[in-house]
Order: structure tokens, then C-alpha cells, then sequence
């Protein structure tokens, strides 16, 4: 955090936590496990749809 505070010339440590960093719930980061997880099993559905081009 001390790198990026001065990276991003804040005066004090507490700019930069509350203007850059968030909490992420367990729950939401489950979340977001699974839509990535259907997106790519969904991609790769899609590419052995693609008939091959001659």
C-alpha cells in the first residue's frame, strides 16, 4: 500500500484506501468464480460449433 500511496503522490495512506480499495464478500467472489467459469465452459461450446472453413 505504502508503494502505491507514494506511486500516486497521496500525502497520507488513508487517500489512497478509501479512494482504492473495497471489500469483496466471500459471496460476491463465489459469485464471480461461476459466471467465469460459464462463460468459458460456454466458450469453448461455441468454438466446437464452428464449422471449418475451407
Amino acid at each position: 500500500m505504502k508503494t502505491v500511496q507514494e506511486l500516486l503522490r497521496h500525502a497520507i495512506s488513508r487517500i489512497t484506501i478509501e479512494v482504492y480499495t473495497q471489500g469483496v464478500p466471500s459471496n460476491k467472489r463465489a459469485a464471480q468464480s461461476k459466471v467465469v467459469k460459464m462463460m468459458v465452459q460456454d466458450a469453448a461450446a461455441t468454438r466446437m460449433e464452428i464449422p471449418a472453413s475451407r
